[in-house]
């Protein structure tokens, strides 16, 4: 069932009752180490949070700016160009 050593790790730490997965037994030591892996994890998921309020020139400790999309290729149905606005310019395109 738990073959990845994450799932290994979560079953354990959720389950504290469990004597055995996958035909080996838990013991102390599977625990301790599940519960470390997991803090571990815990851990790293908090430093990407971004943070609302920064004492310094108003940016924020930890954000992560995301690159924007681009968008190359976009197929419309004929006669929607009359939705978009004037600044927009669609070249028909050919499919072979």
């Amino acid at each position: 069932i738990c073959r990845k050593m994450l799932h290994r790790h979560m079953l354990i730490f959720r389950l504290p009752n469990l004597q055995m997965l996958d035909g080996s037994p838990v013991n102390s030591d599977d625990r301790a180490k599940a519960e470390f892996h997991l803090a571990e994890l815990q851990a790293k998921k908090n430093s990407l949070i971004p943070v609302t309020h920064s004492p310094m020139d108003g940016r924020s400790f930890g954000q992560v700016k995301t690159p924007p999309i681009e968008i190359t290729n976009v197929l419309l149905p004929s006669g929607f160009s009359h939705y978009l606005g004037s600044d927009v310019t669609l070249t028909p395109e050919v499919e072979v």
